[in-house]
């Protein structure tokens, strides 16, 4: 175990940004100042100039900033939710499974959505609004058609 005197240890700064993610900086060059990393640190986290293409996302259940996750690994999941309660029901399952698919794109950040709007893509759902309301129209006749049996 390496132990370091406290006299000698870098300084720390912690900035929020205006996304409001705060991070820690850990200042390793003696010659450089705070502000200058911070600035450079925030331009690469922040200003991204590109589109995730790997197939990862942000994972926005996670409680740290920067955790991604496989877009395909979230619709599987989803997936198996949605097919947990719908009664062998088609339109249950497809309408619970759009919407909990267009709730999470909501809340992803614009890099990370045609990433996930292409997985969707890959197993045959449409994420747009009407497809949804088309789900929900489906979802509603059917519910209807089940309490007037039962």
């Amino acid at each position: 175990m390496t132990t370091q005197n406290i006299n000698s240890a870098p300084a720390e700064s912690t900035e929020t940004w205006d996304s409001g993610i705060e991070i820690q900086l850990t200042v390793f060059y003696q010659g450089c100042g705070d502000d200058e990393i911070a600035r450079s640190v925030k331009h690469q986290v922040l200003n991204t100039p590109y589109k995730r293409t790997d197939g990862f996302i942000k994972n926005v259940e996670s409680d740290h900033p920067f955790d991604v996750i496989r877009a395909d690994v979230v619709l599987e999941r989803m997936n198996a939710k949605a097919h947990f309660g719908c009664g062998l029901h088609y339109e249950i399952y497809q309408y619970n499974l759009i919407s909990s698919a267009m709730k999470y794109l909501e809340r992803l950040p614009e890099r990370d959505r045609p990433t996930f709007e292409k997985a969707a893509e890959n197993i045959g759902l449409k994420l747009t609004e009407a497809e949804l309301e088309q789900c929900a129209n489906a979802y509603c006749d059917l519910t209807n058609e089940l309490f007037e049996d039962y």
